[in-house]
């Protein structure tokens, strides 16, 4: 079978966005613990338990998923490279963060000038009117699902897992509405961060830091505005939209909501405690099933299959109980009946040794 040329290239992109993470993580590690990268709060998370944690995949995985896919694509139009600029300004400054050499209040006001910027830039909701309102909640929508999925990075393999189940049905919505290099861009996106799984999977080696998820939340947010703004007949692009949105909203309630006055715990950790082992195999399988369904779902909306408003439905049977499965108190387990120690067997040689002390 002869491949076409223009194919050829694709697929050598796509391979060399699945490869660059996966070989030079390692390396990047090394270099990480070298210079002291690492995350200092680390030994006081549940999930982190007593292990150093370095920095610097982010930057591995946002080198191979430009690289690759700007070497095929070549000229783009202006909205996307709006969006790979921004993404990248707020990954710089995420990397800035992780060397801490900003303070948080200042990254944050970087990043919502960014997304302010990207939504003044046409690439908007468009959702409410006025104008004005619409640029307002786009830039507020890009800022926290930024935030969101760096909150995911936290958790062992989350992240990537994320981003995968996300990317990939985007990608299929830009490329039924006529957008193949958003929909390139983020296939090679999603195949970065299968390569940097390898390494990020239970038990963790490497993290994306803040560079990572701030950069993958600003990418996944601007081209779910991208797709929802598209002028397709048949294609709305709401849907995209809500995938995004419930990722970050999930993440956000598990993690921001501590109930019964516990400790902050992660979702992984509360499901350990429930009794659910999230194994790097079981951690593979949700993202190959997480990935093939909702690209079925974008498929069949996009056919016209499925009304794509009738899908909110559905997506709250779906996540409103795993929210309240990961926010239950855990039973402790019952207290061990031990034998009790008689207070004679205790006290009485103290006894004895002060009255020997005291007529000596």
């Amino acid at each position: 079978m002869i491949i076409p040329g223009q194919l050829s290239a694709e697929l050598a992109a796509v391979l060399a966005a699945l490869l660059i993470p996966a070989v030079l993580a390692e390396p990047a590690r090394r270099l990480a613990l070298r210079y002291d990268l690492i995350d200092r709060s680390a030994r006081h998370r549940v999930v982190f338990r007593r292990r150093i944690v370095p920095y610097l995949g982010g930057i591995l995985v946002v080198v191979g998923t430009l690289v690759p896919a700007l070497a095929v694509t070549g000229r783009i139009d202006i909205r996307l490279t709006a969006v790979v600029a921004g993404a990248v300004t707020v990954g710089i400054l995420g990397f800035l963060r992780d060397l801490r050499r900003i303070a948080l209040p200042f990254g944050m006001a970087m990043q919502a000038m960014m997304a302010f910027a990207l939504a003044i830039g046409q690439v908007r909701l468009h959702v409410v009117q006025p104008g004005w309102l619409d640029i307002v909640l786009t830039a507020l929508w890009v800022l926290g699902v930024a935030n969101a999925f760096r909150l995911l990075d936290q958790v062992d393999g989350l992240l990537p897992t994320a981003v995968c189940a996300t990317a990939v049905p985007l990608a299929a919505a830009a490329f039924v509405t006529d957008q193949p290099e958003l929909a390139f861009l983020l296939v090679c996106f999603a195949a970065a961060c299968c390569g940097f799984l390898l390494h990020n999977a239970p038990p963790m080696r490497i993290a994306m830091g803040a560079s990572g998820g701030h950069f993958a939340g600003f990418l996944i947010a601007a081209s779910a505005a991208v797709i929802r703004h598209a002028d397709h007949a048949t294609f709305d692009g709401m849907p995209m939209v809500m995938l995004v949105t419930s990722v970050a909203a999930v993440n956000a309630i598990v993690v921001a909501v501590v109930p019964h006055g516990l400790e902050p715990e992660w979702g992984v950790v509360r499901l350990n405690r429930l009794g659910f082992t999230l194994g790097p195999r079981l951690l593979l399988i949700f993202q190959l099933v997480g990935t093939a369904g909702a690209g079925l779902l974008a498929a069949l909306v996009s056919g016209g299959v499925v009304n794509a408003y009738g899908t909110i439905p559905g997506a709250l049977l779906v996540v409103l109980p795993l929210i309240v499965l990961l926010l239950q108190k855990p039973t402790p387990p019952p207290p061990p009946n031990l034998p009790r120690i008689k207070e004679r067997h205790v006290v009485q040689p103290a006894r004895s040794l002060v009255k020997g002390g005291l007529q000596k």
